[in-house]
């Protein structure tokens, strides 16, 4: 239960009001909660994520491995005019990403699938390994939502080369397997290619006003945005280079103007005190945060605390807990209260919390449902105002639930094929 320690001055609440730590508090609280109102023309980003090549090489590989036109059984034509039949069954095997002037925000991605082709044309049929090169022009695309989130995808926009390698199989029906497979890569890959998702951004728990998204030459992506802070802080455009996972760039005033708001829209705690951070410094492994505890009402009061704490990097997320506090100031006649307590019914730690962790490359937004996507924080510092969080995003295929039994003597072989 949350302890209260009042002073024998508590008979003295309600006995008139103090206008001033009202008029005070109104101010405080005005300023705190109020409307950014759209993105200015010019915006400077106050938060950016930057994706590796090697993340994005992933999370299109996931994509494509998805989208399940991978396989497929096609009719065609073979030598002296017999229909048959091209059954393909492939996987991806090597995707590489780069950057390009060609279009903004544009990528080039050649991706290597391959697998097996069945074949059958009247009596003869065959099988053969294949291989299948495409050369494909991608675009980063954003798309805002009504919660104030931002949809950012991989759009193909053209198929510049298809290359087909059957081995083991010449002549005409070799060369009717290959303009198949080539077909299939011209117009299918680019007609039924779902966007690839590279995450959603924003949202109820952390609204944003607006988010650009850039290509970088290496192949990698970067992402800036503007949040709802009524005090941004803007944070640098530089492009970290990154060998593999991602790195999150954002304003600490941010974040502490987004407690501040999102704690005095809740209302008062206990006792009718208001909770509003004023300053935050996070850190490798811990925090500070500046404190005022508001009591408006009645014979208002205030008091100052600094309260420091500790930052959890387990489970992939980030998490904040308040353990000690010092009193750094008071009004006159101000009441004793408890600052932990007050900070533990507010929603403070839990909205720098979501802040960030909503800022991330979430794993839940894929769509991956034959795969295992797990995000991971590696490490927490400062620079300045500014928090880098950086972590990586693992994508690794599932394990199927059943293992097939292993053929014995009452259980015939596999049929292999012809």
């Amino acid at each position: 239960m949350t302890r209260w320690l009042w002073s024998g001055a508590l008979l003295l609440v309600g006995c008139g009001g103090d206008s001033v730590i009202e008029t005070e508090f109104e101010a405080a609280r005005s300023a705190a909660v109020a409307d950014p109102g759209p993105a200015p023309e010019g915006w400077a980003p106050d938060g950016a994520l930057h994706m590796s090549p090697a993340l994005i090489d992933d999370l299109m590989k996931v994509g494509l491995e998805t989208w399940g036109t991978l396989a497929g059984v096609s009719t065609a034509r073979g030598p002296l005019g017999v229909r048959g039949e091209v059954q393909y069954d492939m996987e991806v095997r090597r995707v590489d990403i780069a950057g390009t002037d060609r279009c903004e925000r544009c990528m080039t991605v050649s991706v290597r699938v391959g697998g097996d082709v069945d074949y059958r044309f009247g009596p003869v049929r065959g099988a053969s390994p294949v291989t299948v090169d495409v050369a494909l022009l991608t675009r980063l695309d954003v798309d805002s939502r009504r919660d104030q989130s931002f949809v950012v995808t991989l759009v193909t926009q053209e198929v510049d080369d298809v290359t087909v390698n059957v081995r083991n199989l010449g002549g005409g029906i070799g060369s009717t397997v290959n303009s198949e497979l080539s077909e299939w890569g011209q117009q299918t890959l680019l007609g039924q290619m779902q966007p690839i998702e590279l995450g959603t951004f924003g949202g109820e728990e952390f609204p944003l006003r607006a988010l650009t998204v850039e290509a970088t030459q290496d192949g990698g992506a970067s992402l800036h945005f503007l949040t709802r802070s009524p005090t941004p802080a803007p944070v640098g455009r530089v492009v970290p280079k990154l060998r593999s996972g991602w790195q999150l760039d954002v304003s600490q005033q941010s974040l502490l103007g987004l407690a501040a708001k999102t704690s005095l829209e809740m209302g008062a705690v206990s006792h009718g005190v208001h909770v509003q951070p004023t300053g935050l410094r996070m850190r490798t492994g811990s925090f500070e945060m500046d404190l005022r505890l508001w009591k408006p009402e009645g014979r208002g009061w205030w008091r100052d605390y600094t309260v420091q704490g500790d930052i959890d990097l387990t489970d992939g997320a980030l998490a904040l807990s308040a353990k000690t506090v010092e009193e750094t100031g008071q009004s006159e006649g101000a009441l004793l209260a408890d600052p932990l307590a007050a900070v533990g019914e507010s929603v403070i730690l839990s909205s720098i919390r979501d802040g960030v962790n909503q800022s991330l490359p979430l794993a839940h937004n894929t769509t991956a449902s034959d795969f295992d996507v797990g995000l991971s924080v590696r490490s927490l510092t400062a620079s300045s105002d500014t928090l880098i969080v950086k972590g990586d995003l693992s994508v690794s295929r599932k394990m199927p639930d059943l293992v097939a039994p292993v053929p014995g003597p009452s259980q015939p072989p596999p049929m292999q094929r012809r």
